[in-house]
C-alpha cells in the first residue's frame, strides 16, 4: 500500500495487479497480493525547500518511492512539523535558504531529535559538513539512494 499525508487526512491506496487481457473477465486467481512498497525506505519524510516548484517535484518523487511526505518552505517551518509530528523519520533539506540555511536547521535538529536521519540537497554545496547530500538536479534512483544509505 501507499500512503501520502495531506491537509491533516491521510489516503491510503492499494493496488492489485491484473494478468488477465483487456476485455476479459479477470479472474480471482489473476490479481496479485500488492508488494509491501516501504522496503528501506524510511516511512515518514519531511522536504523543506524554499523554491516551491523544486519542493513540488522532490515531494512527487518521494511519494512515488514510497514515503510519506511532508513538506515545509522554510526551516521555521520545518521545526515546528517536527516538534508537532513525532513520526517523521527522516528530513530532507535545501541547504540555501532565506533566513536560516539547511545546515543551521540540521545542526538544530541533531540536537532536538539525535535519531532523526538528514539529508541535505544542494546544486552548488560539496557536503563536508557531516551530513548526508543528495546533488541537485538528481533523479529518482539517485533520490532514493541517498534515503536509502542514511
Amino acid at each position: 500500500g501507499q500512503c501520502r499525508v495531506c491537509c491533516g487526512w491521510t489516503r491510503k491506496i492499494v493496488l492489485g495487479l491484473c494478468t488477465a487481457f483487456a476485455g476479459s473477465e479477470p479472474s480471482p486467481n489473476a490479481l496479485v497480493q500488492p508488494v509491501e512498497v516501504f522496503k528501506n525506505m524510511p516511512r515518514v519524510i519531511l522536504i523543506v525547500d524554499d523554491e516551491p516548484l523544486i519542493l513540488e517535484l522532490t515531494a512527487d518523487m518521494a511519494d512515488e518511492l514510497g514515503c510519506v511526505v511532508l513538506t515545509a518552505h522554510n526551516a521555521h517551518e520545518a521545526l515546528a512539523k517536527l516538534a508537532s509530528d513525532p513520526s517523521i523519520s527522516l528530513l530532507l533539506t535545501d541547504v540555501h535558504m532565506p533566513g536560516m540555511t539547511g545546515y543551521e536547521l540540521a545542526d538544530i535538529v541533531r540536537k532536538r531529535w539525535p535519531d532523526l536521519q538528514v539529508v541535505m540537497m544542494s546544486g552548488q554545496d560539496l557536503g563536508r559538513r557531516g551530513y548526508r547530500l543528495v546533488r541537485k538536479p538528481f533523479s529518482a534512483p539517485q533520490l532514493e539512494r541517498a534515503l536509502n544509505e542514511t
